[in-house]
């Protein structure tokens, strides 16, 4: 596989950004309310975080968890050594989209993707899509009976045309020599890129890649200056859960 069908690594100083725990307030209840559904406090299960860094949100699920088992998976040494020691907390250095050879003959109970599929990015618009697809696929085969999906992503809506927000973005932060440009106002992952999408093109996305959609829920609405909307076409822009299961 060449370098350009591989996701892309920010850079150290680029990583640092994400030194933090996302899943607060509303959402943090949703969440909340669809694990007590479906684990109960003293089971034992397994959860597969991808692209989990510092490792602090496995940490609060095995808070509640303590029966709970977790994996970690992330390719930014940075983060991951970041992470507190626990017995039943494993950490794993390498890619989403080798979750397959990864962890050949294993099945989780929860593989959690929060904000991270916009961050897998390659080559071109397409081949990012194709990316993100795959690694949903395999991860849809490495649940187990009865298992269980949690998607947070961003949710950029157009104002006339749906999906475009996400094109242009991408357009804009993957272009290497655009680099000094973005950063300056304020796209940290300038030169890297970032694959925001619709809630049309997501909701599309987990169906065709073999999950079930069992719940979603809109999150934070993002205010963005009128200049930035108009630029981008931005319309509606808010965080958002999908709850899923295996549609196999």
């Amino acid at each position: 596989m060449t370098e350009s069908q591989t996701i892309r690594k920010l850079a150290d100083d680029q990583v640092e950004t994400f030194d933090k725990e996302y899943i607060h307030g509303e959402l943090k209840t949703v969440w909340k309310r669809h694990c007590d559904e479906r684990f109960s406090a003293n089971e034992s299960f397994t959860i597969l975080d991808v692209g989990g860094g510092n490792g602090k949100f496995i940490d609060s699920m095995l808070a509640e968890y303590p029966n709970a088992k977790g994996t970690v998976l992330d390719n930014a040494e940075t983060l991951l050594a970041k992470n507190t020691e626990h017995p039943n907390k494993r950490l794993v250095r390498g890619s989403a989209e080798d979750i397959e050879t990864l962890f050949p003959d294993e099945r989780f109970d929860l593989i959690t993707f929060h904000w991270v599929l916009h961050h897998f990015v390659i080559g071109n618009y397409r081949d990012t899509k194709e990316m993100v697809e795959r690694v949903l696929s395999a991860c849809s085969n490495r649940l187990s009976e009865n298992g269980r999906v949690s998607v947070f992503e961003n949710m950029y809506d157009g104002w006339m045309f749906t999906d475009l927000p996400g094109r242009i973005i991408y357009t804009l932060s993957s272009a290497a020599w655009l680099a000094p440009i973005t950063r300056r106002f304020g796209a940290n992952t300038g030169g890297v890129g970032v694959c925001f999408r619709s809630w049309r093109e997501w909701d599309r996305m987990l169906s065709e890649c073999g999950l079930a959609k069992l719940s979603y829920a809109d999150g934070q609405v993002f205010r963005k200056s009128a200049m930035r909307r108009y630029v981008l076409h931005m319309g509606n822009v808010r965080s958002g859960h999908f709850w899923l299961g295996s549609g196999r």
